[in-house]
């Protein structure tokens, strides 16, 4: 299993395209009123989480099993959910390949 970091900006609303393995990934994060991270994540052309709320070390593709690999984001110098004013230093996303 490979693990890549997925370079994010240090803004709280942000859009990108990414290939993880086999497939083409979209990825729009965004920062609710009450400062909470969510993200829609688009596979091949195909919704697979909408508003899912991105919490620690949280495996956003869950109800995927497998399929996609595991997709999160990770606080790497605590344990807290990520803040949006840490995106991309301390909070930052993975992919590892199943």
């Amino acid at each position: 299993m490979a693990s890549y970091n997925i370079p994010i900006a240090q803004n709280g609303n942000q859009e990108f395209d990414v290939k993880l393995g086999d497939s083409m990934f979209l990825i729009r994060i965004f920062v609710s009123d009450d400062y909470v991270i969510y993200a829609d994540i688009t596979v091949n052309g195909n919704v697979v989480a909408s508003g899912i709320k991105c919490v620690n070390n949280y495996n956003l593709l869950k109800f995927f099993g497998e399929k996609y690999g595991n997709l999160y984001m990770k606080d790497t110098v605590g344990n807290l959910d990520p803040l949006y004013d840490g995106l991309g230093t301390r909070y930052k996303l993975y992919w590892d390949s199943i």
